[in-house]
């Protein structure tokens, strides 16, 4: 279910960034996948908060105030990321 997903996946850690989720009629809401600015070795950069998320066609945008990151929306791959400052 998804408080259970939710549940699970906070209880590995903080986490900062967008998190994409599936709404299916049967099954309701389930996390497909999480996508952070932030690096492994400083989980809290200043300026990596992502703040926007758009998408056009199958390309997931993400921005924060450093950079914008490419995902592809069906197998959840970076496909590149931008400085913005």
């Amino acid at each position: 279910s998804f408080l259970r997903d939710m549940e699970d996946y906070f209880a590995q850690g903080y986490m900062q960034g967008a998190f994409i989720f599936e709404l299916s009629p049967g099954k309701g809401f389930l996390l497909k996948s999480t996508i952070t600015h932030q690096t492994d070795k400083d989980p809290f950069q200043d300026g990596l908060e992502v703040k926007r998320i758009l998408y056009i066609e199958n390309v997931l945008y993400t921005v924060s105030d450093k950079q914008v990151r490419l995902t592809n929306l069906d197998t959840f791959e970076p496909i590149g990321k931008y400085p913005l400052s």
